[in-house]
This record gives C-alpha cells, structure tokens and sequence, in this order.
C-alpha cells in the first residue's frame, strides 16, 4: 500500500486537504463560522495556547515565520469575504491560519521530519491540554488520525510514518465548519482511510 503523502502546508490550505477525493472535488463553501461557542481545546507551544477566536496576532506572535521561510496568503477554494488567510513553510515546518473577520478560524502546524520521540512528546502535550474533550482514533495504513471534539471546534493530529523512525505530523485546530470544508474531521478521516485500504470504492476520476 502506497502511503499516504504530507502535503506542503501552502496547498492544505489551498483547499486540497490531506487526501482530497478523486475527481478534485471544491471544497463545500463556508458561511459564518461559529468563533464564540466556548471550546477547552487549545494548541500548545513552549507553554502557551493558541485558541480558536482570538486575534490574529494571537497566531503571528506565537508561531512567527522561521528565518528564511516561503510566505503565503491564498485562501482555500470556498472561502469569501470575510476570510483571510496568512502562513509560512520551510523546509521543515510550516505554520498557517485562516481568519475571519481578524479572528482565528483554523490554525495549523506542520512538522515534515520528525523523530518518534518528538513526535510522541507533540502527542502527550495535546493529550495533557484537552484531556477533557471526547477523543476519536481513526487508524489506517502507515498512519494515524486522532481527533479531540469540543464545542464547536476540532483538534486533529495526523501523524504518518516517513521512514523508519521518523514522522510527518500534522496538528490542526479549527472551527467545525471550516475543519469539515478541509476534509478535517472524523467523518473525513474514515473516508481517507477507507479509500487508502479499498481503492476499489473511490469514484471514478472524471
């Protein structure tokens, strides 16, 4: 089985997702989101949180761009007015967000290469800061989805094996409605696997 690739963080949120449907199918398109439902989950650095609805320099002051970085601000497919989208991506990492009306509406973080280490410490720390969400495991061929619910907002860590010992991982808190126009869910998840382990029941590519 051919695993599953990390897209750069720029096309995630230009709309692809992590495993878009055959065909390339948009993106729904996104009204309002809900930014004032209250939510415990949270999305940790060096001992701050990033939540979902607080400003924008929330984001930029807690995850700025790394020396050297490629910038981008193009929004995904099936966002308008309102939304905005700003991010940065090395050749290691990468951090975006899509905003809306000044507010966080998604926030993303990227680790391309990672040793197991790490990555299970990135685990714990999430595990440690929403341990009072409901927790979903979506597990699949060289990689697995956990998503923690709560309120109106989603928490998911993607992690996938690069090469033995080493993991791509990818962390997303979102808005409900904004992580579903992604393919950032446990429903979508499913269906990830599920196309990744019975190919057959993709639809044609047309």
């Amino acid at each position: 089985m051919r695993p599953l690739p990390l897209l750069p963080l720029a096309i995630l949120l230009a709309g692809c997702g992590v495993a878009p449907p055959a065909g390339g199918a948009k993106a729904p398109a996104v009204m309002t989101p809900d930014l004032d439902t209250r939510s415990s989950l949270r999305l940790p650095k060096l001992g701050r949180t990033l939540a979902i609805g607080e400003g924008i320099n929330a984001a930029t002051d807690l995850f700025p761009p790394l020396r050297g970085a490629y910038t981008f601000n193009d929004l995904p497919s099936g966002f308008g007015e309102g939304f905005e989208a700003r991010g940065w991506e090395t050749r290691l990492e990468g951090f975006g967000i899509i905003a809306y009306s000044g507010r966080i509406a998604l926030a993303m973080r990227q680790l391309f290469e990672v040793e197991k280490e790490r990555a299970d410490d990135l685990q714990r720390s999430l595990e440690r800061l929403n341990q009072s969400a409901r927790r979903e495991i979506v597990p699949g061929p060289n990689l697995e989805y956990r998503f923690w619910l709560d309120g109106n907002n989603i928490l998911m860590l993607l992690r996938r094996t690069n090469k033995p010992g080493f993991f791509a991982v990818t962390i997303a808190l979102g808005e409900r409605q904004v992580m579903a126009a992604l393919k950032m869910t446990p429903e979508a998840a499913r269906a990830t696997i599920d196309r990744l382990t019975n190919p057959k029941n993709s639809p044609p590519v047309k």
